[in-house]
């Protein structure tokens, strides 16, 4: 299993200018459609095939919902949508995810008698 830590940086660091925000790719859209209240359901899942240094993670949906993280079913995470539906997890250093991690996004809704539809998006920089 992978351990879960952000991207390290080692030795001297000259930041100057800005990021190239072209290299910020979606590498993976999902969406749970009709999901039904009070059932944890996965909105997400995302295999690393190389590194990945993941610096956004957005979801939203139809209705208030609890978000949860997990990599390698570990949960590192929870989020609580609202009043806008939607939440991000803004990595400030991009979390890094070896080969063969797994991330996961699952949500819970409570509104009783609804099927609701949610949607992940996950972004991450390229190689240069």
């Amino acid at each position: 299993m992978a351990d879960f830590r952000p991207s390290q940086v080692t030795g001297n660091l000259n930041v100057s200018g800005t990021v190239d925000l072209s290299r910020l790719d979606l590498v993976r859209y999902a969406e749970a459609l009709l999901v039904p209240s009070s059932i944890e359901t996965t909105v997400l899942t995302f295999t690393a095939t190389q590194t990945t240094n993941i610096s956004l993670i957005t979801v939203s949906g139809q209705g208030y919902a609890k978000f949860k993280l997990y990599i390698d079913a570990n949960q590192i995470g929870t989020k609580i949508s609202g009043p806008d539906r939607g939440v991000e997890w803004n990595f400030s250093f991009p979390l890094a995810l070896d080969i063969g991690s797994v991330l996961t996004i699952k949500v819970t809704h409570y509104s009783t008698g609804d099927a609701l539809d949610f949607y992940g998006g996950m972004y991450a920089f390229t190689s240069v």
